[in-house]
């Protein structure tokens, strides 16, 4: 597989499909390197792939946050406040579906308006290296494809 995308070098990497279970994989930014080169240019950071394992199935809500961003941050979802470096996770023990705010210091980067659908859940943040923060909710979990994508079985 590769991948490109304007202004950076083009990923590629091998990525192993595996009939029946279900892999999550996040592209990100990463700093490779000082920021500016020996001639005091620009060096942007590298596209990159994460591969993340589904979560063991659960019942209920489940909530775990992972940090691509490149150094330590701190970050607080209601009452939990989340220190995390970058591929760190913490699991928010208490979400029960509900709504969430995510901030770094007084800035919000993120809102959940909430998950009816109970399952479980990645809240990944990330930074474009110029300290613009986002988060983004991800369901993760094994899924199945249904039954009128599924090829026939033979008699």
């Amino acid at each position: 597989m590769s991948l490109a995308v304007e202004g950076y070098k083009t990923a590629a990497g091998s990525i192993t499909i595996t009939p029946g279970v279900s892999t999550l994989y996040v592209v990100f930014l990463q700093q490779i390197g000082d920021k500016v080169d020996k001639n005091g240019n620009p060096n942007p950071p590298q596209l990159r792939i994460k591969k993340c394992e589904p979560f063991a199935e659960t019942k209920g809500h489940y909530l775990k946050a992972m940090s691509f961003c490149p150094d330590e941050e701190r970050f607080d979802l209601g009452p939990n406040i989340l220190r995390l470096k970058m591929f760190g996770t913490q699991e928010i023990t208490n979400w029960n579906g509900g709504a969430f705010a995510l901030k770094h210091g007084d800035e919000i980067i993120g809102t959940c308006s909430g998950s009816q659908e109970k399952g479980s859940y990645y809240l990944l943040i990330g930074t474009d290296h110029r300290k613009a923060f986002a988060s983004l909710l991800v369901r993760n979990e094994k899924q199945e494809l249904p039954p009128w994508m599924k090829k026939p079985q033979k008699p």
